[in-house]
């Protein structure tokens, strides 16, 4: 595996640098280094070790590696010596060489072979990470005046680093509690306040300053009481028992509180987002569309008022027999009559020549039946 390949591979492409300003590494500094290396070697992987850590040994000391996974940290591998190919060597009768052993000394070799690069690539890789992060003044005690930083692992620079500035001081300690007291509130994930206090109580540990669960649980309460939204689980969790006041308890009832609290301000959001998450976007949107169903209730309007105009006229029409078009005696001198130039004479008093909806051509709205202008002699009933 080449150095291009390992460092594609690192989830930090570049360590975060450390003494800048002319500040000193500090515990912190170098604890954060140390975190980021440690990521960037267990993303490649070995046939070292456990296994299952890629490269961790080379940033951890024997006993941090042997605490960290139950194995002994191995060994760096020693650079194989290439077998001696077939036609270099000697064949008999009674001692033949042997093709296939020797194909698989080639084979063991190219593994060994394999291994050793990879080793000393990633270890090389993780080293120049560390001489980019860290000022060389720190550091170049370590350097040999030929070889520089060939030959060091990244573990004996990091371990170099915390001997000599890496000494957790009270202000160190304060800063730490001061980070696990910062005020935490929705809508930050409450696992955001989880993780803070879990690093806090990693970070005072670490420094020989040992830190009770229990110290994490009250932090935790007096965090969440001091948002006033929840209220009612603060309650519910001061009735608990003191000894189930865990801190795995605690997680798992406020959890589940802030899960209670985001159902509910969904739905309220669902029933008042129109006055409370309306933007200036969505106002302007809304004008537009309201403007334009208001034109087109206004034409609506007008449209039904014109139409029940004509429908008066009508029915005044057929009130009055129309006598401009009919007032024709059927020979019993009592029964009003229309006329339709198409249609004839009919008792249908709504149907004359002007208000006919099948008209022929030629037809003529003003003939009457004393003067049909040519107009049709039928008489019919309202039926046809």
């Amino acid at each position: 595996m080449t150095a291009d390949t390992i460092e594609k591979m690192f989830i930090h492409p570049t360590l975060t640098k450390i003494a800048q300003d002319g500040e000193k590494p500090t515990y912190t500094s170098i604890k954060l280094l140390r975190d980021e290396l440690v990521s960037n070697a267990v993303s490649v992987p070995s046939d070292l070790g456990d296994r299952l850590n890629g490269h961790l040994f080379l940033v951890l000391s024997e006993d941090e590696y042997s605490k960290a996974t139950s194995e002994l940290k191995p060994s760096a591998p020693v650079n194989p010596t290439e077998p001696v190919p077939v036609s270099a060597r000697t064949s008999t009768r009674t001692n033949p060489v042997n093709h296939d052993d020797v194909k698989e000394e080639f084979r063991e070799f190219a593994a060994a072979k394999a291994k050793y690069s990879q080793y000393h690539n990633t270890s090389r890789c993780l080293v120049k990470q560390i001489i980019a992060a860290v000022p060389m003044i720190y550091i170049e005690e370590l350097s040999h005046p030929i070889t520089k930083f060939g030959n060091i692992e990244p573990h004996t620079i990091i371990d170099h680093l915390q001997v000599n500035y890496g000494t957790v001081t009270a202000l160190d300690l304060d800063e730490n509690e001061q980070r696990m007291r910062t005020p935490w509130a929705p809508p930050q994930p409450i696992e955001e306040m989880y993780r803070r206090l879990t690093e806090g109580k990693r970070f005072a540990d670490e420094a020989g300053d040992t830190m009770e669960h229990s110290t994490l649980v009250r932090a935790g309460y007096k965090i969440i009481h001091a948002t006033g939204q929840f209220t009612q689980a603060c309650y519910e969790w001061r009735k608990v028992a003191r000894p189930q006041q865990t801190w795995t308890a605690f997680k798992m009832h406020f959890t589940a509180a802030d899960k209670d609290r985001l159902s509910n301000k969904t739905l309220e959001d669902a029933g008042f987002h129109n006055a409370n998450g309306v933007t200036e976007t969505d106002t302007a949107s809304a004008v537009t569309e309201f403007s334009a169903l208001t034109e087109a209730i206004t034409a609506q309007t007008a449209k039904n008022q014109d139409n029940f105009n004509k429908m008066m006229e009508l029915f005044k029409a057929s009130k009055n027999g129309n006598t401009k078009n009919n007032r024709s005696d059927s020979g019993s001198g009592t029964t009003k009559m229309s006329y339709c130039w198409t249609h004839g004479r009919s008792d249908n008093l709504a149907h004359t020549g002007e208000t006919c909806r099948n008209k022929t051509d030629g037809h003529i709205d003003t003939a009457t039946w004393k003067n049909k202008q040519g107009g049709s002699e039928k008489d019919y009933s309202q039926k046809e």
